[in-house]
C-alpha cells in the first residue's frame, strides 16, 4: 500500500538520519506502521519530561511554549535518573506521590516502585520477573477493557455527549490512555481510522508509551481534536499542536497574520447550535505568547516562563464543554475530568468564559493582576503564585502580547466520533 503524500513527506523529514534497516522480505504493512511509529516517537520524544524552562532551538522557529513550560528532550545522567525515581512526586497532581494509585482511585500498575528500581539495576530477580509477567497480563487486560468500553459507548447520544463520554472513557487511567493514544497517533500519521493493537505486544512499565505527560495542554488538545474530526481531517488535527509536523507558529507567521477571534468563532458555533441546524462545533484554541518569541530572538528568553496555553471547546445545542490540562504545577487531563472540569456548561457560563478570554487577550500590556485574574478564571491556574517570588517556576514574561490560532471542526456528527475502530 502506498504512503499518503503528507505521511511520505513527514516520514522523509522525521526519519532522515535515523533509518532503521529491515530485511527485504519484511511485510510492507509492518514497515508502514514501524515508520509511522518512528515518526511519532520523534515527534513526542520531547514530551517525556516536563521542565519549567523555555528551551531555545532556532530564533526564527521558536515552538509555542506549553502552558508556562517547555516540553523538550531532556538528557539525564543515570545518577540523576535514580535520584528522580527515589524522590516523591513534585507539583500539583503529584504532591503526595502517585506510586500507589491515580486520582481516579484505580491502581497505577505502571508505577510500581519496587519494579522500577529492579529494572534500573543490572540484576532482575525471579520474583521481579514474576511480577513483570503479572504486570503484562494486567496491562493487557486493562487495555482490552478500555477498548471494549470505547467501542460499546451508546451511539444514541448527541455528538457533544458522545465526545464527552469518549474522552472520559479514554482517560480512565493515564497509562492505558498513553498506550492507546500512541496507536491512535500512528493511525493519524497513516491517514487511517483503524487503530492497530498487536496481540503479541510485550508490555514494559519502563516504556515511554505508558507514560505520556497528560499535563501537557498540547497533548490534551490533540486527543480531543483527533476523536472529534472526520476521516479526512485526522492528519491536520494531529499537526495542529505539533512542532515536528509544522503546526506551531513562527515569529514571522505571527507578525504577518492577524490573531484569530475566539469570540467570533464561538458566536458562529452558538448560532449554528441554537438554530434549525442544531449543529455541534469543536474549536481548538491556541494562545501564543508573542513576547517569548521576541525575547528568544535577542537570546533573553531563558529566565522567563511563558503563559502560552491551548484547549478545546465543544459547542452543541445542549451547551458547552471545555477540555484542558495545564503543566507540571497545574493539572493533568484526567484530574481535570475527575473534578468535573469537562462538565456541560450552560450558555451563561459559556458566555462568561468567552468574555473572560476576550478580556485576557485584549490589548498588549505588562503582565499584571488583571491579566492573572482572567487567566485564572479561564484556565484554573494562579500564574502569579506559581511564578511568584516563592513559586516553583521562573518569573512570568514581563510583557503580555497574545496571538490566537484556531482549529475549527464544524458540524461534528456521531459517526465522526465513532470513526476510529480497533483491530
Amino acid at each position: 500500500m502506498a504512503l499518503t503524500l503528507p505521511l511520505a513527506i513527514n516520514m522523509a523529514r522525521l526519519t532522515s538520519g535515523n533509518q532503521t534497516f529491515m530485511p527485504a522480505d519484511y511485510p510492507s504493512e509492518k514497515i508502514r506502521r514501524a515508520s509511522a511509529q518512528k515518526a511519532c516517537d520523534i515527534d513526542l520524544e520531547g514530551t517525556q519530561k516536563v521542565i519549567p524552562v523555555v528551551k531555545i532551538l532556532d530564533p526564527t522557529t521558536v515552538q509555542q511554549v506549553d502552558e508556562s513550560v517547555s516540553i523538550e528532550p531532556v538528557q539525564e545522567s543515570n545518577k540523576k535518573k535514580k535520584k528522580r525515581r527515589n524522590r516523591k512526586g513534585k507539583g500539583k497532581g503529584d504532591q503526595k506521590g502517585d506510586q500507589k494509585s491515580d486520582v481516579s482511585g484505580e491502581r497505577n500498575i505502571f508505577q510500581d516502585p519496587e519494579l522500577s528500581e529492579a529494572f534500573a539495576g543490572s540484576h532482575v530477580s525471579a520474583s521481579t520477573q514474576h511480577k513483570t509477567e503479572a504486570f503484562r497480563r494486567t496491562a493487557s487486560l486493562a487495555i482490552q477493557r478500555v477498548i471494549v468500553s470505547l467501542q460499546t459507548i451508546n451511539e444514541h447520544r448527541s455528538p457533544l455527549q458522545l465526545l464527552q463520554a469518549s474522552i472520559a472513557t479514554f482517560l480512565e487511567g493515564p497509562q492505558i490512555a498513553s498506550f492507546i493514544y500512541r496507536q491512535l497517533q500512528v493511525a493519524a500519521m497513516l491517514g487511517e481510522t483503524s487503530i492497530f493493537v498487536p496481540k503479541d505486544i510485550i508490555l514494559d512499565p519502563r516504556d515511554p508509551e505508558f507514560n505520556l505527560p497528560w499535563n501537557s495542554c498540547k497533548l490534551a488538545t490533540t486527543l480531543v481534536l483527533l476523536i472529534a474530526c472526520r476521516h479526512n481531517e485526522v492528519f491536520e488535527a494531529l499537526k495542529y499542536q505539533s512542532g515536528q509536523l509544522g503546526g506551531l507558529p513562527t515569529l514571522s507567521l505571527i507578525r504577518s497574520t492577524s490573531s484569530s477571534s475566539f469570540a467570533q468563532a464561538f458566536a458562529k458555533a452558538k448560532k449554528a447550535a441554537l438554530s434549525g441546524e442544531m449543529a455541534t462545533t469543536v474549536i481548538g484554541v491556541s494562545l501564543t505568547d508573542v513576547h517569548i518569541f521576541e525575547l528568544n530572538v535577542r537570546g533573553k528568553a531563558k529566565p522567563y516562563t511563558s503563559f502560552a496555553h491551548s484547549f478545546v471547546v465543544g459547542i452543541g445545542p445542549e451547551g458547552v464543554v471545555i477540555w484542558q490540562s495545564w503543566g507540571e504545577y497545574g493539572y493533568r487531563l484526567d484530574e481535570y475530568l475527575n473534578r468535573d472540569g469537562a462538565r456541560l456548561r450552560n450558555w451563561d457560563e459559556a458566555d462568561e468564559f468567552v468574555r473572560d478570554f476576550t478580556r485576557l487577550v485584549f490589548r498588549k500590556s505588562t503582565w499584571n493582576s488583571e491579566k492573572n485574574k482572567y487567566y485564572q478564571k479561564c484556565f484554573e491556574v494562579d500564574v502569579n503564585k506559581i511564578c511568584g517570588r516563592n513559586g516553583p517556576q521562573r518569573p512570568i514574561v514581563p510583557k503580555f502580547e497574545a496571538w490566537v490560532q484556531l482549529h475549527v471542526i464544524e458540524n461534528v456528527k456521531v459517526e465522526d466520533i465513532k470513526n476510529f475502530t480497533f483491530e
